[in-house]
């Protein structure tokens, strides 16, 4: 069985226990996002800022004596961290001294004072704020797979991509049967609501069809027409579709916090 980037993590030496938890809020916040769930994504973005925070400690050799600031102990002021990690020798990536650390604090500062996390925010939580923090999470993973896996960014964002199985409020899985909970809706956005779930696995017009009740050259048809809209990349020889990120977009503008028309 092929080991998951997690497992990859671990085996890099990196701590067990902070990639366990990283590996939890990652999952939560984007489960949450997929689900319209504004404040519970923005709030694991927080908890997902301190964890990496320490993994960045101890990757830079450790704080204090320690080789991160323990699960259960107050980090040292975030700002000030983020400022530590800049000062860090040049032999330390820079994307671990300065990057990364940057776009924590922007996450971290997102859960704290936009409404999130205290009342008196001057932001409620929003589609806006939680696709930044989504983002940001999928960016700074696929950038830890880029420094300890040895790959390309774009080679890391596609293992990002496929980690965490999107959820649609309207769709019920059965085993591997998902069910559009609207019999209402039109089938070409059935489908794109079912490769939306799909994600990186795509489907078949053979699967579509026993899926959605249809003809698999009706399926096909309606996957050409999504692939000509730069909506699905459809595979002729394979007969499978994928969502584009432009099909992810469109999907989620549709039903994410809303109607699928």
């Amino acid at each position: 069985m092929a080991t998951t980037i997690w497992e990859q993590f671990k085996n890099n030496g990196m701590p067990s226990e902070l990639v366990d938890k990283l590996e939890e809020a990652y999952t939560r916040l984007k489960e949450n996002f997929f689900l319209g769930k504004h404040r519970p994504s923005e709030l694991e973005a927080g908890h997902l800022a301190e964890l990496v925070l320490r993994i960045l400690q101890w990757a830079t050799g450790g704080i204090g004596g320690q080789p991160y600031t323990s699960l259960g102990v107050q980090l040292p002021n975030f700002e000030q961290e983020v400022r530590r990690l800049g000062g860090q020798p040049t032999s330390y990536s820079k994307s671990i001294r300065i990057h990364i650390p940057r776009v924590l604090l922007s996450l971290y500062d997102i859960r704290n004072g936009r409404g999130v996390g205290h009342p008196s925010g001057e932001v409620d939580p929003n589609l806006a704020d939680a696709t930044f923090v989504a983002t940001g999470a999928d960016w700074i993973i696929a950038e830890l797979l880029r420094i300890y896996h040895g790959i390309s960014l774009n080679e890391a964002q596609a293992i990002v991509d496929g980690l965490v199985q999107r959820r649609v409020p309207v769709v019920q899985m059965f085993g591997d049967f998902p069910k559009i909970l609207r019999a209402d809706l039109k089938n070409p956005s059935r489908v794109l609501l079912i490769l939306y779930l799909r994600g990186e696995t795509g489907a078949t017009s053979a699967e579509l069809g026993r899926w959605l009740k249809i003809e698999p050259k009706e399926a096909r048809r309606i996957l050409r027409r999504h692939d000509s809209a730069a909506l699905v990349h459809f595979v002729e020889e394979d007969d499978r579709g994928f969502i584009t990120r432009l099909g992810i977009a469109e999907a989620e503008k549709r039903s994410i916090g809303s109607i699928l028309t």
